[in-house]
């Protein structure tokens, strides 16, 4: 994950100050472009706080050499602090740019700060370092890193290739159509299975703008995700468990690939052991969830808490890899 030099000073600002503290240093991993023309975008002063970047170019490899460490880098960059110059600073905010991951665990550290630092230059002072991904946070699924946009996308072609294939099924085998049908509709009367596929084609045809797609389970909804996500939200896991394997039984042949299901759908996964077939459509099922869940998540942002920019854009690249991933598993459905 690579940021600009206004995203970095945003996710900055966001995050609180420890009562009393007059110093803190966040790592932020870049190793894309130049760190030298990222660290002139940064540096700045808002307010009483200057935002001052610096390059990490050796140490940080020892948790008990922190303090030195730190000492060193502002030892070796006095010029970075220039931005300070004949302004009042209360607080500063140091970046250390670096072109690994921060590896180290985060604690505590005392520091005796240069002569010539802007604030209690000489004295001593506590600070720890943070992962500025780890320890900034934003909005839930609301944030830029999130990528609502692209997993909206992958959703709605996913779907599409779905809808297609079951198109297809009709024309080869009429029966095993209404068989899918009749277990994505959730049992009871059978339905027209022909019909179905029509309400599943129009629904999708309503969708100018994949990027703003929009799936939703209410209950007079025709479209085939959302009776899908139904089939997640009214069954127990063990029961889901059968149901992704009643979707597999629809297929002649759906072992051609095995796909890696999300974190999510592990943590999710029924106890009893289901076939690689079963697997995969329960992998879809709760993919095709946890984008719906995401989607709602990142429109109404202001009623959910706040959550770590990181984890947010790893969760977000796990469903992102399997909604990829499953498509081409669907095309080769038969």
């Amino acid at each position: 994950m690579e940021y600009t030099a206004d995203r970095v000073v945003e996710l900055v600002q966001n995050i609180a100050w420890h009562p009393g503290r007059v110093l803190r240093v966040f790592w932020v991993r870049h190793s894309l472009e130049s760190r030298q023309a990222l660290a002139v975008e940064i540096s700045r002063v808002v307010g009483a706080e200057a935002i001052v970047p610096l390059i990490v170019r050796e140490g940080f490899e020892n948790a008990n050499a922190v303090m030195s460490d730190v000492q060193k880098a502002f030892a070796a960059n006095p010029a970075a602090f220039d931005c300070c110059l004949g302004k009042q600073i209360d607080r500063v905010s140091v970046i250390l740019l670096a072109k690994d991951d921060f590896k180290l665990p985060q604690g505590a550290s005392p520091v005796i700060l240069p002569q010539w630092f802007p604030v209690k230059a000489g004295l001593e002072t506590f600070f720890e370092i943070a992962d500025l991904a780890m320890t900034a946070e934003a909005a839930l699924l609301d944030c830029s890193e999130a990528r609502i946009e692209q997993i909206a996308e992958y959703t709605y072609k996913l779907e599409a290739a779905l809808v297609a294939r079951l198109a297809l099924l009709h024309s080869l085998e009429p029966a095993r159509l209404r068989q899918f049908v009749a277990t994505a509709h959730g049992g009871g009367a059978e339905p027209d299975a022909l019909a179905s596929v029509g309400d599943y084609q129009q629904e999708l045809a309503k969708t100018i703008d994949p990027r703003a797609y929009r799936p939703n389970a209410a209950k007079d909804a025709k479209s085939l995700i959302s009776r899908l996500l139904k089939l997640v939200l009214h069954n127990s896991p063990k029961q889901l468990g059968v149901v992704a394997n009643q979707l597999a039984d629809c297929f002649a042949d759906s072992s051609h690939m095995t796909l890696k299901p999300t974190l999510f759908a592990v943590m999710s996964r029924p106890a009893a052991k289901m076939n690689a077939e079963a697997a995969n459509w329960h992998a879809i099922l709760l993919a095709f969830y946890q984008a719906y869940q995401l989607m709602n998540g990142a429109a109404h942002a202001g009623e959910y808490p706040h959550y770590s920019v990181s984890l947010q854009f790893v969760s977000s690249v796990d469903l992102r890899s399997f909604l990829l991933a499953a498509r081409p598993y669907v095309v080769g459905l038969s």
